[in-house]
Parts: C-alpha cells; structure tokens; sequence
C-alpha cells in the first residue's frame, strides 16, 4: 500500500488495519506497545518511525473513505494524558476542522468505535478496496 510517498508492505497495512478494525469493534484501544507485539508481518518496535508511517498511512487511506481516522485507538500516556502520540496531530489537521484537539480526539475516537461496531460498516469496509 502506497500512500502518498510512505511504501508499506500491503500485507502490514491490512494487518495493523485489521487489528485495530478489531480492535474498534469491541470499543477499545491499543497502546502502542500492545500493538507493536500484535504484529506478525514485519517487526515495528513502538517507538519507531515506522509505527508512526504506518497508524498515518492507515488513518490516511480511511480519511480518503470517508470514514472515521481509525489510528486515533491507538494511544500513549504522556504524564496524566492518555491520548494519540503527537503523530496523529498532522493527520488531524489535514483531514478535520477543530478548534479543540482534545475534543477532536475524543470525537474521533466514539466515531471510529461506532462505525467498526455496526455490523453493516463493518462487512462494507473491513477490506481494502
């Protein structure tokens, strides 16, 4: 899958996209640790670039569907935050408006929870077209 400049194996994209889809499903979050020990098709460690290229490249391609920036389960904890990492920063400011990063990040994250729940969204979207 190539996604703007970024080349990522498409067998690593559709698996860390279908982790989170899984993920979402069920109303939950990753964090980025958890995430990275959850790949099998390429080794990621958590705090790497690539991670980043990866949640961007994914939350990426559901923005051009039209659907909710589905890397925003995937948080850290920063202090007493528990929010995305700085990274989906950027690719919030390109595909949303908002005053209120805060209230974004919560935005997305029920929208992306709510869309992978219903069934019908779900069997629609869960492959990459």
């Amino acid at each position: 899958m190539k996604i703007e400049e970024v080349e990522i194996p498409d067998e690593t994209f559709n698996e860390v996209r279908n982790l989170l889809i899984e993920k979402a499903r069920v109303h939950g979050m990753f964090y980025y640790s958890e995430l990275s020990k959850l790949i099998t098709t390429d080794r990621i460690p958590h705090h790497s670039p690539k991670m980043s290229q990866i949640l961007g490249a994914i939350s990426t391609y559901e923005a051009l569907n039209d659907r909710p920036l589905l890397s925003v389960i995937v948080i850290s904890i920063c202090g007493n935050d528990i929010a995305p990492s700085h990274g989906f920063k950027p690719i919030a400011d390109r595909f949303r408006k908002y005053t209120n990063f805060d209230d974004l990040v919560t935005k997305e994250m029920k929208s992306a929870h709510a869309f992978w729940m219903d069934d019908g969204n779900y069997n629609d979207n869960r492959d990459v077209a």
